[in-house]
């Protein structure tokens, strides 16, 4: 990830976080992180926050480190065993996936500036599946699973509320994958309807108008297994 002053790129590996200065494209001195997983910034860009998911005497940390310095400074304490962390858009909130202690996660809203960890949000996340930020902050994304018969869904969390909003009935089975258009008005849910069936699986990329929960006409992949999807401006 580039830092958003341009200075640094840090590049997450399992044990560290490696500093890349930009202007010279010159590898720096890695920087020790227990079980990391991601990175986030803070809304000022002046800030990195590595998460540690855990080590052998601490539960989950976010280890702020300067993106003008790369000091390292103490560590935001999250006293849960953590999965993964993203940060909202023009906000100093981010949410952490709590490492699953059972078949649903809860999700937790950590402010990046007062150090703050809020109440978990029972959001029914499947482990696993990637949290999604919409461009404008207002709303966190996520796939969970509702009743015994196991239906996904998209489900809506508003960034303001720290509530679930609302969940969308997902037109497919087993999403892995899910991104919003720079607009923020579609998404696009990665899915395979015959995975849980089929010896060799086929996928597709799912349109939703999030605006009025409609699903536009799927992209066909056959069986190449979409993973990560990025936008051109």
């Amino acid at each position: 990830m580039v830092a958003p002053n341009g200075k640094f790129a840090y590049v997450v590996s399992p044990q560290a976080v490696i500093p890349i200065r930009v202007a010279t494209n010159t590898e720096l001195k890695p920087i020790p992180v227990t079980n990391l997983s991601a990175i986030v910034f803070s809304p000022d860009g002046r800030t990195a926050y590595a998460l540690s998911q855990n080590d052998k005497q601490r539960p989950g940390e976010l280890i702020p480190i300067s993106t003008t310095t790369n000091a390292v400074g103490t560590p935001i304490d999250l006293g849960f065993l953590a999965a993964y962390v993203v940060g909202v858009p023009h906000s100093a909130q981010a949410y952490v996936e709590e490492f699953p202690q059972g078949p649903i996660e809860p999700i937790v809203p950590v402010n990046l500036i007062t150090r703050t960890v809020g109440t978990p949000i029972d959001a029914d996340a499947v482990p696993g599946l990637p949290l999604t930020a919409a461009p404008d902050g207002k709303a966190l994304y996520l796939f969970s699973i509702h009743g015994a018969h196991e239906v996904w869904k998209l489900t809506e969390i508003s960034t303001a509320r720290n509530a679930v909003v609302r969940n969308i009935p997902i037109n497919g089975y087993w999403p892995d994958l899910f991104a919003i258009s720079p607009d923020g008005s579609t998404g696009f849910v990665g899915t395979s309807p015959n995975a849980n069936t089929a010896k060799n699986p086929t996928y597709r990329l799912v349109p939703v108008h999030l605006a009025d929960n409609k699903f536009g006409r799927p992209i066909q992949f056959g069986h190449l297994e979409p993973v990560e999807m990025a936008f051109a401006r």
